[in-house]
């Protein structure tokens, strides 16, 4: 399974491999399937990983770095599957904060279904402009390359007992004052821990190829023809 899942992205590689030879090189074309491919990655190993419970661990840490591409990937799933992993190995904190933001998207979602059947109910209208992310507080998110605009879900992915399910959790841990209710910083960089921009130097790290966090310490393996 594991074969397959990696085997459905080698196209992409080598159709980035081959833009980033040629005057397509840094283009915007390039840049958005070399984050294609980024994405395809991440999620054929979470996908992988994800049967050994043993690999939640790796498993948290993909789905944080997903949430780096949540301009391409739906986002309230994404912040779902962030904050389900990371409570499971007991990363409360961060638990807590991306489950608030799928709450958040899941409540504009809700809102923008309500107004769509209202105009369509009234003015028998057969389109509504997108739903606004104006009342999502941001505070949480500034300073990490994790994007404010995304394309909202067209409808709430998850049932409404599992949203109450995870509202009473997260109500429950904001009682809690032994859990930090911020993101976790790196102590070297002086940046969230996942982002790979920091925003006091402005420089980029290289992602891992397994977990996407920012390297440490790079490790180059060679491989014919392709390293």
């Amino acid at each position: 399974m594991f074969y397959h899942l990696i085997s459905c992205t080698v196209p992409l590689y080598w159709q980035v491999d081959e833009l980033s030879r040629t005057s397509e090189s840094g283009s915007l074309s390039c840049r958005e399937f070399e984050q294609y491919l980024w994405v395809s990655h991440y999620l054929a190993t979470r996908s992988a990983c994800s049967r050994v419970p043993q690999l939640y661990g790796i498993v948290a840490k993909i789905s944080v770095s997903l949430l780096r591409h949540t301009d391409v990937i739906p986002a309230d799933r994404a912040f779902y599957q962030a904050g389900m992993y990371c409570k499971a190995v007991g990363l409360e904190s961060m638990a807590f904060i991306f489950y608030n933001r799928f709450l958040d998207l899941s409540e504009v979602s809700i809102a923008k279904s309500i107004a769509m059947l209202i105009l369509l109910l009234i003015f028998q209208c057969q389109a509504i402009e997108e739903g606004s992310l104006d009342m999502i507080d941001n505070s949480d998110f500034v300073d990490t390359d994790i994007p404010f605009e995304v394309p909202l879900p067209e409808q709430p992915f998850m049932t409404e007992d599992k949203q109450e399910e995870i509202k009473e959790w997260v109500l429950a841990l904001s009682m809690d004052r032994q859990v930090e209710q911020t993101l976790p910083l790196d102590d070297e960089r002086q940046t969230y821990v996942a982002s790979l921009t920091s925003p006091h130097t402005g420089v980029t790290s290289l992602p891992c190829i397994v977990t996407g966090p920012a390297l440490r310490y790079m490790y180059i393996y060679l491989w014919p023809n392709i390293l």
